[in-house]
């Protein structure tokens, strides 16, 4: 047996705005932890949230604060593992049950979980309650906390901003999969394979005191109609209090599959099964996969043997009502919006986004590039190796959660870092070698630069990207173009002094609007300028075959906190969303439209 139990809903916090608690030690704090529950005015809050718009004092808090639930013991928990999964935590939780000290966890964007049956309440009444508190500690100072090492453009929001649940678990069980779908084209444009396979790895694990013999099976299915397209079954031992892999290949007809892609998008549901040696089942798996192969030939993209070109955007995870904490309904929408406006791809900027975004997705077809928080480090910080340890465990974390997703193209490294210096190539060479072990290069990886020609580690990327404001920050827009072209003349170059030639990339460029300021001039901040920007640096750039795509700066308007730059961010936002922060569309979002509409009909 296997379900969860959902945590959402309403808690209460208290927020330390005194710093009573700066030097904290989980376990020496449990002797605390009482008095802190019975004697602090504690508010309610709802979880997901962040604790920045709970109350309109504490907007700019940056700090620690404490949250708060009671729950029921699960039914069937003493005979179950129960684990307790946190989805989001910025940035450092430190976790208590029932006046004990779980763990706990640095890293703002991606989940983490605690095996908790050992602390549950278990009396055989079921009535009392189980009281988790976590501590959220988002201050700054701190440096080895990516992206915190320093001031970013966006909000550094506190809270609990994604799910808590608990998942009850059979002792027995299935602890994770991976799947890959390699596939060979024949020479030529042809549309399907020659070759097509399922990979599958299934790590189980056996937490009971007896041995267990065995079986574990794959099966693939179509997802509208139920039929089985293929399956397989191997015999499996997994000793007591022990853990053990068993690969899959699964050979499968060409013909029989439909490739997944932005325009046809279609899922396959493959199901893991563990039985006991009298085939009744003791644990089911499954997941929503789609076939595909996304490369990079020359200076062309290819997705399923056939020419591709990023019409993309970036997007933060921010609304003025939500903050970071934005509904999983609200992130469905953004992928709507994106498709409406004839995007194929987009970048998660600058750390991981909400899960179930990747979900949407891989059932909308969006392509998704999924991006560290290593943001602009300098030569120093990246010099530091406590900074390393943690961009190579945010990367482990991202991968481990979304390696699954059919719909990711590529993991960025790292945005706009000082990578025109010698430490950011040692920082950057670690990080790109350590990425590609994990993944087995499986994926593209990429770091997003701002330094044009004088970037060293061009050579280490799958594909060149260049962040380019020309016409907004300086210059005028009519010359980022030579900036591109010496980036491409450099990469034809024999010398390959930037590695060999590749697809380029506008990864960010942009101007900001202030929704509803129109100017006949073209003016500065005015809807009118953004959208002569944007369009004529996409036009340019579909005049180029050489350019592989354009990721426009950004999909949606962005909360930051830079009171000392206000006229490079009215309102305290970043506004050069082509929606503004409420999703309204500004004339940039028609514009840009209009352009991909016409380049995916020239493409097609």
């Amino acid at each position: 047996m296997r379900y969860v139990i959902y945590l959402d809903g309403i808690w209460a916090y208290f927020a330390d705005t005194k710093n009573e608690f700066k030097d904290l030690d989980g376990t020496a704090f449990e002797s605390r932890l009482g008095d802190l529950v019975a004697t602090r005015p504690w508010k309610k809050c709802i979880v997901p949230s962040v604790t920045n718009l709970q109350d309109r004092s504490l907007f700019r808090f940056f700090g620690k604060a404490f949250y708060k639930v009671s729950f029921k013991t699960p039914a069937g928990a003493s005979d179950h593992l129960v684990g307790l999964k946190l989805g989001g935590v910025n940035y450092k939780a430190t976790v208590w049950l029932n006046g004990k000290y779980l763990g706990e966890h640095e890293n703002g964007y991606t989940g983490f979980s605690f095996d908790v049956g050992a602390f549950l309440h278990h009396d055989s009444s079921g009535s009392e309650d189980n009281e988790l508190v976590v501590l959220v500690d988002n201050s700054w100072g701190h440096k080895d906390w990516l992206p915190w090492t320093r001031k970013v453009d966006w909000f550094n929001y506190n809270g609990i901003h994604r799910g808590v649940k608990l998942v009850v678990k059979p002792l027995v069980r299935i602890s994770d999969y991976a799947i890959r779908s390699p596939m060979e084209f024949p020479a030529g444009n042809a549309s399907r394979p020659s070759k097509l396979s399922l990979l599958a790895r299934v790590a189980m694990e056996n937490r009971s005191l007896e041995r267990f013999p065995g079986a574990v099976q794959v099966e693939i299915s179509e997802m509208a109609t139920g039929r089985k397209v293929a399956s397989a079954i191997e015999m499996v031992t997994v000793v007591e209090q022990g853990k053990a892999n068993q690969d899959f290949e699964l050979t499968l007809d060409p013909s029989a599959i439909s490739l997944w892609s932005p325009d046809s998008p279609t899922l396959y549901r493959v199901t893991f099964r563990l039985v006991d040696g009298g085939g009744n089942k003791v644990d089911e798996r499954s997941w929503k996969w789609g076939f595909k192969k996304f490369e990079t030939r020359g200076e062309h993209f290819y997705l399923n043997n056939k020419r591709f070109t990023m019409r993309g955007t970036n997007r933060h995870e921010d609304h003025p009502d939500f903050g970071l904490a934005i509904p999983d309904a609200l992130r469905y929408q953004d992928i709507v919006k994106m498709k409406d406006a004839n995007i194929n791809c987009f970048r998660g900027s600058h750390h991981p986004m909400g899960e179930a975004l990747l979900d949407y997705c891989d059932e909308l077809g969006l392509l998704f590039v999924e991006e560290l928080p290593a943001y602009q480090l300098d030569a120093g910080m990246m010099a530091d190796p406590g900074i390393l340890a943690t961009a190579k465990r945010c990367f482990d974390e991202m991968y481990d959660r979304d390696k699954n997703h059919v719909c990711l193209a590529a993991w960025s490294v790292s945005n706009e870092c000082h990578t025109e210096t010698k430490e950011g190539l040692a920082f950057h060479e670690a990080l790109y070698k350590h990425a590609r072990a994990v993944d087995d290069g499986e994926r593209l990886v990429v770091h997003v630069s701002n330094h044009g020609v004088m970037d060293l580690c061009h050579p280490l990327s799958d594909f060149v990207t260049l962040n380019t404001y020309r016409g907004w920050y300086g210059g005028t827009m009519e010359d980022f173009m030579s900036e591109v072209d010496l980036l491409h003349e450099i990469l034809l170059d024999e010398d390959h002094e930037l590695g060999p030639p590749r697809p380029i990339v506008l990864t960010e460029f942009g101007a900001g609007a202030l929704r509803g300021y129109r100017s006949w001039q073209h003016s500065k901040w005015s809807e009118d300028y953004q959208a002569e920007f944007l369009g004529h640096y996409i036009g340019e750039c579909m005049k180029h075959d050489y350019i592989g795509g354009t990721w426009t700066w950004m999909f949606s308007d962005t909360r930051v906190d830079l009171p000392d730059r206000p006229d490079g961010r009215p309102r305290s936002y970043n506004n050069k969303g082509m929606v503004d922060e409420y999703r309204v569309p500004k004339l940039a979002y028609d514009v840009v439209k209009a352009l991909y509409g016409k380049w995916a009909q020239r493409e097609a």
